[in-house]
């Protein structure tokens, strides 16, 4: 377990971010098993965790130490593919689980641009096995509804706000779930949209 010595804004945000309820909707026996999660094919991977610099912070990432907003986490070379650095693939466990980031308490849930770029969506990666088994059923159904309050609403709607760049691209393996309006709505008055690259 890492112990944490937090101060000023970090303590608020961490303090924040304790109260949001959001229950891992994967069973850890799922996540045991799993060799999908944590690990990416390609080293600038979308679904590389973001980072808000306090939970940078709060986590006390060394290769984050100079970064002054937030940001994606830099994967690590493993076997064929990447990781991420806080991951212990021999474990597969989190090294810094009981403060990971907000990017990963949400997952299989991802935050994305919709294709066109006019709109975020809250969508679900179906690179999760626990997805692939269980997407038409009504316990992952109904945990879409609830994730999408969560995430439409302070102080996670704050959070995204202050850090778009936790809003990802459109991806095609990540199944659109449904449009997230007020996030929508709140980056859309800063004049943030996403541009597709060609």
């Amino acid at each position: 377990m890492t112990s944490l010595k937090l101060t000023g804004n970090v303590e608020r945000r961490h303090a924040l971010s304790l109260q949001i309820k959001i229950n891992q909707i994967v069973p850890p026996e799922w996540c045991s098993k799993c060799d999908v999660c944590c690990r990416f094919p390609e080293k600038d991977s979308f679904l590389a965790p973001y980072f808000t610099h306090d939970e940078i912070t709060a986590a006390s990432v060394p290769d984050f130490a100079s970064k002054k907003g937030g940001c994606k986490i830099t994967l690590v070379p493993c076997k064929e593919g990447f990781i991420c650095p806080e991951f212990n693939p021999v474990s597969a466990h989190c090294e810094i689980y009981d403060v990971r980031p907000l990017d990963c308490i949400i997952y299989p849930f991802a935050i994305m641009w919709s294709a066109e770029g006019k709109e975020i969506v809250l969508g679900v990666d179906m690179k999760c096995p626990y997805v692939v088994e269980f997407i038409n059923s009504d316990s992952l159904k109904g945990v879409v509804p609830e994730m999408r309050n969560t995430i439409d609403s302070s102080p996670v709607l704050d959070i995204i706000s202050e850090n778009p760049g936790f809003v990802g691209p459109y991806q095609d393996d990540v199944t659109h779930a449904v449009v997230l309006t007020n996030l929508t709505q709140a980056l859309a008055s800063t004049g943030r949209r996403f541009r597709r690259q060609n």
